[in-house]
Formats: structure tokens, C-alpha cells, sequence
């Protein structure tokens, strides 16, 4: 399951799981929201709807958080 996670100056996606809002909240310094948790479906297809500037494209970048060892990157726009 993922989330994604607003704050002032990125967007996060992190397959960490997370208990609540809260606890993302206090992780991340300018949190402003979070969504989820998804499925890697749900996410991609969500992504690819409000951020169609997503380079690599949503699908690339959620499935290379899914194969890697990392818990959490931040979205990369063209």
C-alpha cells in the first residue's frame, strides 16, 4: 500500500506503513497532506489523471520505489 505525501515543496510516494497522518505529519517538515494508503494501481492511475508532467511517467517511477530498497522518493516533474 502507498501514500502520498504533500509538503510545501514536493510530493513524496513512500510504501511505508505508515499508522496515520499524524505520524507522517511529524516525519515530514512542511507536511501539508498525505493521501492513501493505495494500491500500486491506484496510485499510478491517480498519478497519471493529476500529474500528467511526470517524468519518468507515474508507472516508472512507482515501480522503481516498489523493486528498490528505498521506502520513500519524491516525484520528479519534466
Amino acid at each position: 500500500m502507498l501514500h502520498l505525501i504533500y509538503t510545501h515543496d514536493e510530493v513524496f510516494v513512500s510504501k511505508r506503513p505508515w499508522s496515520s497522518w499524524r505520524e507522517i505529519q511529524d516525519a515530514y517538515a512542511g507536511y501539508m497532506s498525505s493521501l492513501g494508503p493505495w494500491s500500486e494501481e491506484g496510485t499510478i492511475d491517480y498519478l497519471q489523471d493529476e500529474y500528467p508532467n511526470l517524468w519518468p511517467t507515474a508507472e516508472g517511477q512507482v515501480g522503481t520505489l516498489m523493486s528498490g530498497a528505498v521506502e520513500t522518493v519524491a516525484l520528479t516533474f519534466r
